[in-house]
């Protein structure tokens, strides 16, 4: 009889091939569900062999064996018939849930199921069951001794519990960090928002088709951010085909369509020959849209069609063409507002705002600043075939203007590119020396002076708006790059933004407000004396 104390209990299927035989010869090799019975670790108190309709025969005589080799005098075997549909996962799964539901697992005992035997669909099926936490114990599988002429079987449990293997973890997550550099393009970023961000786009290109929308100012690396992806894409086998790119604010008139979407010959005067557009070229692989809220309402609905249906209608003809495609768009401006104007359809932006995120501008990410600098000047030393050396004191001259007040940074990685490649022409025999960043210095500022109101003295807005001030050298710094960010925001908020991003806690809008309150200001007031 047996005991009322804890009890190993298997659950396993039958084995139609592995448990088969019913002349001698049975006894001469090794039967997974007979061996169960003499195993020593764990010794098993009841087997519980599942089995369809048609194999009640076999399963008897395998429970008739197995007792016959049992070790463990309370071992005994519960036939248990069960109506299996062993190819088709869904039915195989609710024949499953159906017995655990109807069985009444004692918190007392020990459960095992075993995937050694019956169909991969079976065996699937038990590791959902057992993964997903339904199924009370855990998964088994049995396996011959050394020696496979003995009956015995070996029963190893398998530990779906993957925090306690480090070094696949490990593994895994140094693949999610090789994915993660390759989106940063090798450049070892300290910017924390900046990284959480790359971490989770690299989750993303590996697990998602749906449209990505990033966001940031012109130059802040949203086309290399898109390209980056693409790799990434590839290399998961999420895409196949090639990155096309296309910045819709250079597309004009008549030709925005044809570019887009194709056209047959004839459709309009100049067109010769049919023309396939970006969207097909694009199936099968990526379509980065820059400045896509410069589309007008007819592109976009096209665009729309074509994300939802995957096919559209080239200019001219009256056949659809089909495109399968993954999308990211680049904008610069707030799509929600756009919508709210009239200028961006609704229904699109609700179709590509599955992903968003906002790539910061370089004032943002000063502390990046050093080793964005450091790749340039390997990238070019790799492009020009000359080694390039920046002296100790100019690098770090170079490095504390860049990261100063005074740094406008308004053409954000395209200043920097810009910057270090006008250096590099200058270096002789590659060294770049304090007169080389000196020069560049001033290049710098002449630049952001053109583009905007920064002076050689580099404080001349601060002496128009609060003329006889007592600030120190790095208050006026301060204040002159707010007044700088003032000329062109369009409210608070937009000042606000510029200074601080989404900054948590006290809202950027009323930060801003503040700042200017602490020296007398309104946004009002700076440009109206800076305008004058």
């Amino acid at each position: 009889m047996v005991s009322d104390m804890s009890m190993n209990i298997m659950y396993s299927f039958l084995g139609n091939q592995l448990d088969s035989g019913f002349q001698e010869k049975r006894w001469e090799r090794w039967r997974p569900n007979v061996g169960i019975s003499e195993s020593d670790s764990p010794v098993i108190d009841k087997l519980v062999l599942m089995h369809g309709p048609k194999d009640l025969a076999l399963a008897r005589r395998v429970a008739e064996d197995a007792l016959i080799k049992r070790v463990n005098p309370n071992f005994h075997v519960e036939l248990q018939e069960l109506e299996l549909n062993p190819y088709d996962l869904s039915k195989t799964f609710v024949t499953m849930d159906e017995l655990r539901v109807n069985t009444v697992f004692d918190p007392d005992h020990h459960y095992f199921l075993n995937i050694t035997t019956g169909t991969h669909i079976m065996q699937i099926v038990c590791y959902m069951m057992v993964e997903s936490k339904l199924w009370p114990g855990v998964l088994a599988q049995c396996g011959p001794t050394a020696d496979r002429k003995a009956s015995r079987s070996v029963i190893e449990v398998i530990d779906l519990d993957l925090r306690r293997y480090d070094k696949i973890m490990a593994r895994y997550r140094l693949e999610d960090l090789k994915g993660e550099l390759q989106l940063k393009q090798g450049i070892e970023t300290h910017n924390p928002q900046f990284n959480a961000m790359v971490s989770k786009l690299q989750k993303i290109a590996s697990k998602s088709r749906s449209p990505i929308v990033l966001m940031g100012p012109t130059g802040a690396g949203k086309t290399a951010m898109a390209r980056r992806l693409h790799r990434v894409k590839e290399e998961h086998g999420m895409l196949n085909g090639e990155f096309v790119e296309v910045n819709c604010a250079t597309l004009r008139g008549d030709t925005v369509m044809s570019t887009l979407f194709g056209h047959k010959k004839g459709a309009f005067t100049g067109a010769l020959e049919n023309r396939e557009g970006l969207l097909k070229k694009a199936h099968g692989g990526l379509l980065f849209l820059d400045e896509v809220s410069e589309l007008g309402q007819d592109e976009q609905a096209m665009l729309l069609h074509a994300l939802e249906d995957k096919q559209f209608t080239p200019v001219g003809s009256d056949k659809t063409v089909s495109s399968d495609f993954q999308l990211i768009v680049g904008t610069n401006c707030n799509l929600l507002q756009a919508v709210e104007e009239g200028t961006f359809r609704a229904d699109l932006l609700a179709r590509i705002n599955t992903w968003s995120f906002t790539l910061p501008g370089l004032r943002d990410r000063l502390e990046d600043i050093e080793p964005n600098l450091v790749y340039e000047l390997a990238r070019l030393q790799e492009q020009h075939k000359v080694v390039y050396r920046m002296l100790p004191k100019a690098f770090h001259k170079y490095l504390a203007y860049a990261t100063s007040p005074i740094a406008q940074w308004s053409g954000n990685f395209r200043d920097l590119t810009a910057s270090v490649e006008r250096m590099t022409t200058l270096a002789e025999k590659g060294i770049i020396d304090e007169q080389v960043v000196d020069e560049e210095i001033e290049m710098l500022q002449g630049a952001w002076r053109q583009g905007g109101p920064v002076s050689a003295s580099g404080f001349d807005l601060v002496e128009r708006v609060l003329p006889g001030h007592q600030l120190n050298l790095f208050e006026q710094a301060q204040l002159n790059l707010v007044l700088t960010l003032c000329l062109d925001a369009k409210s608070y908020a937009d000042l606000g933004r510029q200074l601080f991003g989404e900054s948590v806690g006290k809202n950027p809008s009323q930060r801003a407000r503040d700042f200017l309150k602490d020296h007398g200001l309104t946004l009002d007031d700076v440009k109206s004396i800076l305008s004058a």
